[in-house]
C-alpha cells in the first residue's frame, strides 16, 4: 500500500482499496481516543472517492462541539502518532502523521465544529463525487492535468482546482439530509412563532407548525415547515408588511392559490424554516393539517414513513425532485386515509 508524500510535492496515484481500508483503521483509532468528544470522524478528501487518482494521503475529518474538546486529548493522539499542526484557516484545526524528519506526511486530519459549513462540505463532496461518476472523471482530469503542470508547486496545484470544487460544491448544496426525529425541533417551532407572533399575531387566527419536523418520532429534514392562518386574501397585505418588517420578504403563492410563501434574511439564530401565509379555507392548508394531525395518532404510519423517507434519502441524496417521488405513494395514501 502506498501512503506518504513529500510536503509540497505533487503525485497522483490510481485507487486503491487499501486506502479505504487505512481511512477505516484510522478514524477507529481516533474514535477510540477521543470517545465522545467525538461528534464523528470521517474518511474524505480524494482518497475517499472510488475510481479516482489521488494523491497518497489519507485525508480524515473530525467533527466536535469546540475545539477543547480534542485539544485536551493532544499528549494521547501524539502518542499515536497524531501531531497538533496549527488552526491552518479560521474555524479548522489540522493534525498530521507522517515521516516529519524526511517531510513525508501520511495523513492530514481536519478539525471542524459541529454544524460548520466545512463539515458539511468535506461530507458532501465526497459523497457527490461517488455517486457522480462524470463529475468524478472531470475532476480526475482536471487534478492530472495540473500534477502535470505544477509538480512541485502544490500551493499552484490546489489553486489550480479551486473553481472546480466550487463547482461541485454548489451542486450539493441541495442535498437532502433526514434525521431522526429531534426533540429540540418543538422548541426550534416555538422560537420561530414567538418571533412571528410578536410581529402579526392581532392580524391573524393562528401559527400551525406543520411538516415532518412537527410529529413526534418522524424522521424528517431538520427544517421547520409553519403556516400561518389568516381569514382570507384581504388579511395578506397587511402581514405581508408586518413580515417585511422583521426581515421576511414575500415571493408569491408558486402556483398554489390560497397559500403565499415567504423567504427571509439575517435568521441565523433560528432554525432555517418554511413559512407560508394560507387562507384558512386553503386546500393545502387543509391538507398540512390533515396529514399531521393523522400522523399524529397513528404511530404505525409515522414508522413506516420514517422508513420510506430515509430510504428516499439514501437512493437520491442530491436529487430532490426524485426524493419527493419516492415519497408520493405514501403521502397520497395518507390524503385517502385522512379523507383529502
Amino acid at each position: 500500500m502506498s501512503i506518504g508524500l513529500k510536503s509540497k510535492t505533487v503525485v497522483l496515484e490510481p485507487h486503491q482499496a487499501e486506502w479505504e481500508a487505512e481511512g477505516k483503521r484510522i478514524c477507529a483509532e481516533i474514535r477510540e481516543i477521543l470517545g465522545d468528544d467525538a461528534v464523528d470522524v470521517q474518511h474524505v478528501g480524494s482518497t475517499s472517492i472510488r475510481g479516482i487518482s489521488a494523491k497518497p494521503i489519507i485525508d480524515i475529518a473530525v467533527c466536535v462541539r469546540t475545539f477543547e474538546d480534542i485539544r485536551k486529548h493532544d499528549a494521547e493522539l501524539e502518542a499515536h502518532g497524531i501531531v497538533y499542526r496549527k488552526e491552518d484557516y479560521p474555524g479548522q484545526h489540522l493534525y498530521r502523521c507522517g515521516d516529519f524528519e524526511n517531510q513525508i506526511i501520511t495523513h492530514y486530519i481536519h478539525v471542524v465544529l459541529e454544524g460548520s459549513y466545512q463539515w458539511r462540505n468535506y461530507i458532501n463532496f465526497r459523497d457527490y463525487l461517488n455517486t457522480h461518476e462524470e463529475d468524478a472523471k472531470a475532476y480526475e482530469k482536471c487534478k492530472l492535468d495540473l500534477w502535470e503542470k505544477y509538480p512541485n508547486d502544490r500551493d499552484a496545484y490546489v489553486e489550480g482546482k479551486s473553481a472546480l470544487v466550487t463547482q461541485i460544491l454548489e451542486k450539493t448544496s441541495k442535498r437532502v439530509v433526514v434525521q431522526p426525529y429531534d426533540p429540540g425541533w418543538e422548541k426550534d417551532y416555538e422560537d420561530i412563532r414567538k418571533e412571528i407572533s410578536e410581529a402579526i399575531g392581532e392580524l391573524v387566527l393562528s401559527i400551525e407548525h406543520v411538516g415532518s419536523t412537527s410529529v413526534k418520532g418522524l424522521s424528517a429534514k431538520p427544517i421547520i415547515d409553519i403556516d400561518v392562518v389568516i381569514e382570507d386574501g384581504t388579511r395578506l397585505a397587511p402581514v405581508i408588511s408586518a413580515l417585511e418588517k422583521i426581515g421576511y420578504h414575500h415571493r408569491g403563492n408558486l402556483g398554489i392559490p390560497g397559500r403565499e410563501a415567504f423567504g427571509y434574511e439575517g435568521k441565523d439564530h433560528l432554525r432555517k424554516h418554511h413559512l407560508y401565509v394560507c387562507e384558512k379555507n386553503a386546500a393545502e392548508l387543509r391538507r398540512h393539517i390533515a396529514f399531521r394531525d393523522y400522523l399524529r395518532t397513528h404511530p404505525e404510519a409515522v414508522a413506516e414513513y420514517s422508513r420510506i423517507k430515509t430510504e428516499g434519502a439514501a437512493l437520491y441524496p442530491f436529487d430532490i425532485d426524485k426524493y419527493i417521488e419516492y415519497k408520493g405513494p405514501f403521502i397520497e395514501g395518507i390524503y385517502k386515509k385522512a379523507g383529502i
